[in-house]
C-alpha cells in the first residue's frame, strides 16, 4: 500500500476547524491558556485539548492528548497535526515533549498552528535527533468570518432567550406563552475578528391553521442556505416527538453544520438529569456538537458561541458593526409594548366566550354570523393554534 504525500488542503482546513472547535474544553485554570489539538491519523481527526494539574508537571498538552486519541482508537499512523491558542500575537508551535511523541508516530508530520484572530504558520520536522521544527510557510491571517446562523426549534423552548444571551443584548422580546415570536428576527454580533448573524424564528409545529402554516413558511425561509443551523430543546420538558419533528424538517434538510444547544439545564433537579437529555438530543440528528445550555444564567453560552463561530467561513461583514439587529425603531418599540402586553394578560386574543363553545348561546356567546364577531372568531383560531403548537 502505497503512502500519501501528505494531507490536501481541504483535510488541513478541516484539521483546524477541528481543533478551533474543541479549544473552548481545555481545562487550564492555571494559566488561562486554552488549547485545541486535532491530528490527522489514517484518514480520521481526533482532538484533543491541554488539561492542567496543579503539579505542573502533571499537565498534559493538548497535542498529546489528541494522539492519545488517535492510539486508543488503533491509528498508528500520525500525517498532520493542527493547533489553535488563543489571543497571542504569533502562532504557537508544539513544546519539544509533543514533538517527541509526534515524531513517534509521523516522523514527517505536517504542523499547523494557528491563533483565534487567524493568524497561523505550519512547519515541518526536520529529520535529525533534535526533532526541531522547521518553519515552511509564512503565518496566514484569516481577514474575518461572518456568516448565518438560524436558530430553530419548537415553540416555548427558549430560542429567543437564547439568540438575546449570544448576541450579548436584547433585540428579541421574550414570554412564556408559546409562539410569542413572530417573524425572522436577526440579531447581530460582531468583534473584530468575526460577525454573526442570529435569526431567531418562530416556533415550528404541526400545523392546524393557515397562521400556523405561515410561520412554518417563516422558519423554512430563515433555514435556507444559512451557515449553521442551531436546534434549540428544552431539557426540563424532555427531549421528544416534536424537537424529532423539528429535527427532520430543519436541521437534517438544511444540510448546514448543525449544534444541538439543550437548553434550561438550570431548571434540572440535579446535574445528572443533564445525561439522558443529551442522549436523546444526540438520536435527533447528526450533530457536529451538544451544548448544554442555561440562556436565563448564561451557563454554556460563551462555549456555544465559540463552537458556532467556529464553523463559520471567511468573509466580509454583512451588517454595519454599530448595528445589532435589522429591525427598526418602531417594529423594535412595536414589540416590547406588545411583550410587556403578554406579561400582565393571561391571553393574547381574548378567545371566544366559553359558553358558545359549549354550544348554549344562551349564556351570551358571541355570534359569527356579525362582522366584528367573526373578526373575533378568526383571531381565537389563530390563538387556539398557538396554544396547541407545542402537540406535535
Amino acid at each position: 500500500m502505497s503512502r500519501r504525500e501528505g494531507p490536501s488542503g481541504e483535510e488541513v482546513e478541516r484539521l483546524v476547524a477541528a481543533a478551533r472547535s474543541v479549544r473552548p474544553r481545555a481545562y487550564a485554570p492555571y494559566s488561562r491558556f486554552h488549547v485545541g489539538a486535532a491530528v490527522l491519523a489514517e484518514g480520521r481527526i481526533y482532538r484533543g485539548v491541554n488539561v492542567e494539574n496543579a503539579s505542573y508537571p502533571l499537565s498534559v498538552c493538548a497535542e498529546r492528548n489528541a494522539v492519545a486519541a488517535a492510539v486508543a482508537a488503533g491509528r498508528r499512523r500520525i500525517e498532520a497535526v493542527a493547533v489553535v491558542t488563543g489571543d497571542e500575537d504569533a502562532p504557537t508551535p508544539p513544546c519539544g515533549g509533543c514533538r517527541q511523541v509526534l515524531h513517534e508516530f509521523g516522523p514527517d508530520v505536517l504542523v499547523v498552528s494557528e491563533t483565534l484572530a487567524g493568524r497561523r504558520a505550519t512547519w515541518v520536522p526536520d529529520r535529525a535527533p533534535a526533532r526541531r521544527l522547521r518553519r515552511v510557510l509564512a503565518p496566514r491571517a484569516v481577514s474575518f468570518r461572518s456568516g448565518i446562523v438560524a436558530v430553530v426549534g419548537r415553540p416555548n423552548v427558549g430560542k429567543s432567550t437564547l439568540v438575546n444571551a449570544l448576541v450579548g443584548q436584547k433585540v428579541a422580546i421574550v414570554s412564556d406563552k408559546p409562539q410569542t415570536t413572530r417573524r425572522g428576527i436577526r440579531g447581530i454580533l460582531t468583534t473584530d475578528a468575526y460577525q454573526v448573524v442570529f435569526t431567531d424564528t418562530p416556533g415550528f409545529h404541526k400545523p392546524r391553521t393557515l397562521l400556523g402554516e405561515r410561520l412554518n413558511e417563516l422558519v423554512d425561509e430563515a433555514t435556507a442556505g444559512v451557515d449553521v443551523v442551531v436546534l434549540v430543546v428544552d431539557a426540563a420538558a424532555g427531549v421528544g416527538r416534536g424537537d424529532a419533528y423539528v429535527a427532520e424538517r430543519q436541521v437534517v434538510r438544511a444540510g448546514a453544520p448543525a449544534i444541538c444547544a439543550v437548553n434550561k439545564v438550570d431548571l434540572l433537579r440535579r446535574r445528572e438529569d443533564e445525561l439522558p437529555q443529551l442522549q436523546a438530543a444526540s438520536e435527533l440528528a447528526p450533530f457536529e456538537e451538544i451544548v448544554p445550555v442555561s440562556a436565563r444564567t448564561g451557563r454554556g453560552v460563551d462555549l456555544l458561541r465559540e463552537l458556532i463561530v467556529a464553523r463559520l467561513p471567511e468573509g466580509p461583514m454583512l451588517y454595519p458593526p454599530d448595528e445589532v439587529t435589522d429591525q427598526p425603531l418602531e417594529v423594535r418599540l412595536a414589540e416590547i409594548v406588545r411583550e410587556k402586553a403578554l406579561a400582565l394578560t393571561r391571553e393574547e386574543v381574548p378567545p371566544l366566550d366559553r359558553g358558545r363553545r359549549r354550544g348554549d348561546r344562551a349564556r351570551g356567546g358571541a355570534h359569527p354570523r356579525r362582522r366584528h364577531h367573526r373578526g373575533r372568531a378568526r383571531l381565537a383560531e389563530g390563538h387556539r393554534d398557538r396554544q396547541g403548537a407545542d402537540g406535535c
